[in-house]
């Protein structure tokens, strides 16, 4: 990997202490058991300190057994347009951005990409790469994932890095897409792809939210927490086909990825996240068999939540 000061951009050498240090000599971030923390701007750290918190452990949503124990195909049931859109992965570069403690991702590894996992939180990654290292997977191929802390849109990498550039519920997180993506499309290769699964606009769902369930929102809010940019995307809604398309022209992208992929499965898996209630994704086979009955009316073209979006360089 060649890196980049994330916020000069001055390139970045690595000593051999694997400590990496700027063109005059001086330290500019330290090896922390395989693992930089890039996250040095002022103004993302009061989000980055609900994450550190949140994350703290793994986090209650993370969970806590072996990757061994765990079938990481199955934790895709319901991501299956997203997984698909990005193609074969063997032997390609990926970049996640903002994943947390998750491990679904770690299935890209044991389908043959070197894959970089990044998150704004310092304890997420390192809580993510201690479940990693502990695993067969991570004994086996200890060289193919690596864990960063990185602001997104700082991206601390040269240019034409990364084949793919993906993330699950990252997006709504980042007021400038267009900072964001510039960053996307410089760390690109030529040829390659980025794709995110988020959420599309959908007037239904931003109704709902403003009336019956405002007072579950406000439950919710208070119980868990919710981050400021959490919030505000909350209120701002999802994604259109029209927005992207301008992003795609300012920013040069060759084309734009849009798939509303969800109705159903997406309402019944916030509720499981924001009630606590594991039970309720004994409903999923359901509520997936209805959103792919859906997919074949009106319906979902408008009102569809669940979102796989990105842009081809």
């Amino acid at each position: 990997m060649t890196w980049r000061h994330p916020l000069s951009g001055e390139p970045l050498k690595v000593g051999r202490d694997n400590h990496l240090y700027d063109m005059s000599g001086q330290l500019a971030f330290q090896n922390q058991d395989g693992s930089y923390d890039f996250v040095v701007d002022a103004p993302s750290q009061q989000e980055r300190a609900h994450f550190e918190t949140t994350y703290e452990n793994g986090g209650w949503w993370a969970g806590t057994d072996s990757l061994d124990d765990i079938d990481l195909p199955s934790l895709w049931a319901g991501s299956q347009e997203y997984l698909r859109s990005l193609g074969e992965l063997t032997g390609k570069s990926v970049l996640l951005i903002g994943n947390g403690t998750s491990v679904k991702e770690l299935l890209f590894v044991t389908l043959g990409a070197h894959v970089t996992i990044t998150d704004l939180s310092f304890q997420g990654v390192v809580y993510a790469k201690r479940r990693f290292r502990a695993s067969s997977l991570g004994m086996k191929r200890p060289t193919d994932c690596e864990f960063h802390a990185v602001n997104a849109y700082y991206l601390p990498f040269e240019d034409n890095t990364f084949d793919v550039v993906c993330g699950d519920a990252v997006i709504h997180h980042m007021r400038d897409l267009t900072t964001l993506f510039r960053g996307i499309h410089r760390c690109l290769k030529p040829g390659g792809y980025c794709r995110f699964l988020d959420t599309a606009y959908s007037p239904l769902w931003q109704l709902s939210k403003r009336s019956i369930l405002r007072p579950l929102q406000k439950w919710s809010h208070k119980k868990h927490g919710i981050s400021p940019e959490d919030k505000e995307a909350t209120e701002r809604g999802g994604y259109t086909w029209e927005e992207l398309v301008q992003l795609k022209r300012t920013l040069g992208f060759r084309s734009v990825y849009y798939r509303r992929t969800g109705l159903l499965d997406y309402l019944l898996w916030r509720a499981r996240c924001k009630l606590n209630a594991p039970w309720l994704l004994s409903l999923r086979p359901a509520t997936l068999w209805t959103d792919r009955m859906l997919a074949k009316t009106p319906i979902m073209k408008t009102q569809g939540i669940s979102l796989v979006f990105g842009f081809d360089k």
